[in-house]
């Protein structure tokens, strides 16, 4: 069942399995390492372990995760974080413990590149940081993916109230746009088709777990289509894991080598983001949809680039 797990929230250790408080003596320094690394041990290289605090993650990794090692498959890269009394208070009922300062730096450097969620748990009025100022910049700056829908009521009512919980809700984890696309308009079987397109990211955070990229192909006589990967793992432009919302447009070069045997014809132009897990991969609802209008395919779970290329002899050009 690896492919539908996005990622393992710790546990076991205390009240809520939060990692404080164990009634069994669990909740020291050794035991919470040994623990994150048993719990990482089990589970795929590809998918990441959250654990309750920054504090708790600077104990195992004093060094915060940097651009240098994300998603290389260490024990490092794969530990991440969630937050269950998210701005409930200055420090977040104790998440940011002992050293307030020190560990949200710590979180906001690792944070690019980890998955982050979880839930808010109270509202402190006085303090004013459930309103929608503090809110919508802390999700910016942590990079969230996800947050409990249902739990904590006066948090989530208060953003309605305020007007920010529709922004919240669209821009949690990944929003991307395509900004435009460049193609060589004919090519030839066995020859290449270059061009490239530009993204950007107007959500929180990149997907963090593997994602695949693809150009696909259509027959538009025979709606054939033809994948191609274009992704290029470790890079920071054919890899949808580093398309941040910091880094605004993106250009992501396109080169694909047609095969001989691809039949003449005129096709239209799709970009695809699979699952990779072969199970999910050709379904819809686990691909990725640009945030454009006129280009989700729902059918084929693709995204039309709204560009044609007509494959052609050397002599009928």
């Amino acid at each position: 069942n690896a492919d539908v797990i996005a990622v393992l929230q710790a546990g076991f250790i205390g009240a809520w399995g939060e990692w404080h408080s164990s009634a069994n003596g669990l909740d020291s320094r050794a035991n919470r390492a040994k623990i994150l690394k048993a719990l990482l041990a089990a589970l795929p290289q590809n998918r990441m372990v959250q654990i309750r605090t920054p504090g708790y993650m600077r104990d195992v990794y004093p060094e915060p995760l940097t651009l240098s090692n994300a998603f290389d498959g260490s024990n490092l890269a794969r530990t991440a974080h969630h937050n269950d009394c998210f701005l409930s208070n200055r420090t977040d009922a104790g998440t940011y413990e002992p050293d307030l300062f020190a560990l949200k730096r710590y979180l906001a450097t690792a944070s690019p590149f980890i998955a982050v969620g979880g839930e808010t748990c109270q509202v402190t009025p006085t303090e004013h940081r459930s309103d929608c100022p503090t809110a919508l910049s802390e999700l910016t700056r942590f990079h969230w993916s996800y947050l409990n829908a249902f739990f904590f009521k006066g948090d989530l009512d208060r953003w309605k109230q305020e007007g920010c919980y529709a922004k919240i809700a669209r821009n949690l984890g990944y929003r991307f746009q395509l900004v435009s696309s460049s193609f060589a308009t004919q090519a030839s079987p066995g020859g290449n088709l270059n061009g490239n397109f530009v993204i950007r990211n107007v959500g929180y955070a990149s997907p963090f777990n593997p994602r695949g990229l693809e150009l696909v192909l259509r027959n538009r006589a025979t709606n054939q289509r033809y994948r191609f990967s274009i992704l290029q793992s470790g890079s920071k432009t054919n890899d949808p894991r580093f398309w941040l919302p910091e880094n605004g447009n993106i250009t992501v070069p396109v080169s694909v080598n047609l095969p001989r045997t691809l039949p003449l014809g005129l096709y239209n132009m799709f970009l695809n983001l699979p699952d990779p897990s072969p199970t999910l991969a050709t379904i819809p609802a686990y691909s990725i949809r640009l945030a454009n209008q006129r280009t989700w395919q729902p059918q084929i779970g693709l995204n039309a680039l709204l560009r044609t290329v007509r494959l052609s002899t050397v002599a009928d050009k």
